[in-house]
C-alpha cells in the first residue's frame, strides 16, 4: 500500500496489487491501476493527467478536481453509460454491472464524455458544456 503518491509530467505509476491512497495526478502523469490494485481517493492536477484502469472496480472513493483534458482510461472494459447525480458519478459497464464514485470540486459547466479508446477500451473524459456562454473558470471559480 502507497500513500500519498504524487505523479509529476512524464511519470507512471503501477498500481498491480493492493491500494494506493490519495494519489495526485499531475499534468501529463498516469497511474495505471492493473488487475489486483486498487486506487483510493484520486487527484487531477492536469490538464492532461490519466488514470488507467483494468476494471472500473479498481477506482474506489472520491475523484478530485477533475477538469478538461483529464482521462480515465477503462482499459479492455465497454463502458455503455455515465450518470452524474449530484456529487456520485456512476459508470455501467459490461451489460449491466456498475461502479460509483464521489466527485469533489469538478470543473465547471462540463459534462461527461464516453469515447473508445482504440484499445477496445472506453475513455471517460470531462467536455465543456457547448454554449455555455462565459469565460473558462478554474476548479476554484477563478477566470483562466
Amino acid at each position: 500500500m502507497t500513500d500519498g503518491t504524487t505523479i509529476n509530467h512524464g511519470g507512471v505509476e503501477n498500481v498491480t496489487g493492493g491500494v494506493t491512497d490519495g494519489t495526485t495526478i499531475n499534468h501529463g502523469g498516469v497511474e495505471n491501476v492493473l488487475s489486483g490494485g486498487t486506487a483510493s481517493g484520486v487527484a487531477f492536477k492536469g490538464p492532461d493527467a490519466t488514470l488507467n484502469l483494468a476494471t472500473p472496480l479498481g477506482l474506489e472513493g472520491t475523484v478530485y478536481t477533475w477538469k478538461v483534458g483529464d482521462v480515465i482510461d477503462f482499459l479492455k472494459t465497454n463502458v455503455t453509460s455515465v450518470h452524474e447525480k449530484g456529487n456520485k458519478l456512476t459508470v455501467t459497464f459490461d451489460g449491466n454491472q456498475t461502479a460509483t464514485y464521489k466527485l469533489s470540486q469538478q470543473q465547471h459547466d462540463t459534462q461527461f464524455q464516453l469515447q473508445p479508446d482504440g484499445h477496445g477500451g472506453t475513455e471517460l473524459t470531462l467536455v465543456p458544456i457547448v454554449g455555455v456562454g462565459h469565460a473558462h473558470h478554474d476548479v476554484a471559480g477563478h477566470l483562466v
